[in-house]
Order: structure tokens, then sequence, then C-alpha cells
């Protein structure tokens, strides 16, 4: 059990790190966010629509299937996440936040592999199942953004990327630490 605390808690942090990273030191997030010209403007608009904190679509919901269409033919369409109120950008609790998440996602990252070490018998194919992680939350929550959510290709080839080098690195910490049980008949 102390190896798989120990596993759960340096993969998290080594995501934590390569998060940091990524979106600070690395450009390719920044290339793939775009502001507007008129910031202030577009801001002045939205508040102006007296919106509470969630989530928004341009074109809106409606109950009418036509005018929605027509709508989303004209265009702009767009998702936005609203927060009225503002916050530090570096808040700690956003951190405190995401680091308790990265150690959960590994526990159950971690469990899964613990529950199939016999089949994973050397470091190579432990860090491979990891990286498949990766792979699988990079297609189906990015990728899939791009398809169903409209997400422009660039973001989400970003984005997916980004999730399949997380989790390799995370594997690479990770299959230290977890090694194969082998199964008793």
């Amino acid at each position: 059990m102390k190896k798989i605390v120990l596993a759960c808690i340096l993969g998290a942090l080594t995501m934590f790190i390569w998060g940091a990273l990524s979106w600070v030191v690395l450009p390719w997030h920044k290339m793939t966010m775009h502001s507007f010209s008129n910031e202030d403007a577009v801001s002045a608009a939205i508040k102006s629509g007296n919106a509470t904190n969630g989530m928004y679509s341009i074109p809106g919901r409606s109950t009418d299937p036509n005018l929605m269409e027509a709508k989303h033919k004209q265009g702009p369409i767009a998702m936005i996440s609203y927060q009225a109120e503002g916050s530090d950008m570096m808040n700690p609790m956003f951190f405190l936040k995401g680091i308790l998440l990265d150690i959960l996602i590994m526990f159950v990252a971690v469990s899964m592999m613990s529950k199939i070490s016999w089949s994973l018998a050397t470091y190579g194919n432990r860090v491979k199942f990891m990286m498949m992680i990766g792979v699988i939350i990079g297609l189906t929550a990015r990728i899939g953004d791009m398809i169903y959510m409209n997400m422009p290709m660039d973001f989400s080839i970003i984005f997916a990327i980004d999730e399949v080098i997380t989790w390799t690195l995370a594997g690479l910490v990770v299959a230290r630490f977890i090694k194969p049980v082998m199964k008793t008949a």
C-alpha cells in the first residue's frame, strides 16, 4: 500500500509539474488561445446580459429548432465559460485543487495498473499502459471536443498531445513503483 500511495503522489506531482511547464514555459497553448481586439467591448456586452456563472453558447438554446438552425448557419458560434466575479490569476486554491485532482486521478490509474500488473511485466509495458490512458483521454475528450463542441483543430490537437505527454511522464514515474504481482491459482 505504501508503494501505491507513493506512486500516486509522485505521479500526481509529475503531472502537475509538466502542466506548469506546458502552460508557462512552452508557447503551444498560447499559440492556440486568441484575444479579441476589442476585448473590453466584448466583455461589457457579456456583462450586460446579466449572466450568472456557467457555460453559455452562441447561438443559445431555443425551443424553436428552425431558429437555432438559422442562427447556427449565420454565426458566430461560441462556447463561453463565464465567471462574473474576478479572481487572482495565481490563486493558491487553483493549484491546491489541481494537485488534489491529480492525486485522485493517479489513485484511479495506479489502482487499475496494480490490478493488472501481472500482465504488465516490464517497465516499458507499464509506461505504455499509462501512455494509453493519455491517448484515450486525448481522443475522447480533446478530439471529441473538436468534433462535438466546435473547438478549433489546433487547440484540440495541442491539448490531446499534451495529455499523452502528461500521462507518459507520469507513467515513467509510476511504473517504477508498481511491479508485477503474479496471479495465483
